[in-house]
């Protein structure tokens, strides 16, 4: 009770935990209820995915307006493609435009072509292009033509000359080799 009533509630679990085995569950619950009253939404999330609870870790990493972490133990865990929890994160992914995140749960869920077109956005073209090229190979002339056309912006027109070429657009590949040399 000493460090409940000074909110230590880590100590205090530790001590039923060793001492008072019947009171370490109910301590559990009151520690998680006094996390999510006091608004440690992501503190609560830590401490139930700690226990085994990936569901409801999940649901209060989404209430803290943690989406990535939710989709962490998504795919980490084997949660069912048709899971209502699987709508709720994509759902907040997309609001906070982590598009990196939304292609790796594309993909565990097995659209290839859905996660290739995310890799893309999210900038991550060498993961978007390596899954093209095993699941989804008439999505790489595109990419490859985009990935050229990103390098170019970042004004990498020597990197971005092979793309082009792998994308089949050989004008393209000369101007990036000519504005590669000025």
């Amino acid at each position: 009770e000493m460090y409940q009533s000074l909110h230590r509630w880590e100590d205090a679990l530790r001590v039923a935990e060793r001492y008072r085995a019947a009171e370490f569950e109910t301590l559990k619950k009151e520690y998680l209820r006094w996390l999510i009253d006091s608004a440690q939404l992501e503190k609560a999330a830590e401490f139930r995915a700690r226990e085994g609870e990936a569901r409801e870790a999940a649901e209060l990493f989404l209430r803290a307006g943690l989406p990535a972490r939710a989709a962490q133990i998504f795919l980490r865990e084997n949660f069912e493609s048709n899971d209502p929890l699987s709508a709720k994160i994509q759902a907040a992914l997309l609001k906070d435009e982590s598009w990196d995140a939304l292609a790796r749960i594309a993909e565990r869920l097995g659209d290839p072509q859905k996660a290739v077109g995310l890799f893309a956005k999210a900038g991550n073209f060498a993961r978007a292009a390596e899954l093209a090229r095993a699941r989804a190979p008439r999505l790489l002339a595109d990419l490859e033509d985009k990935w050229g056309e990103s390098l170019c912006a970042e004004n990498r027109h020597e990197a971005a000359v092979a793309h082009y070429v792998e994308a089949g657009q050989p004008a393209k590949a000369i101007e990036a080799a000519i504005a590669a040399r000025a």
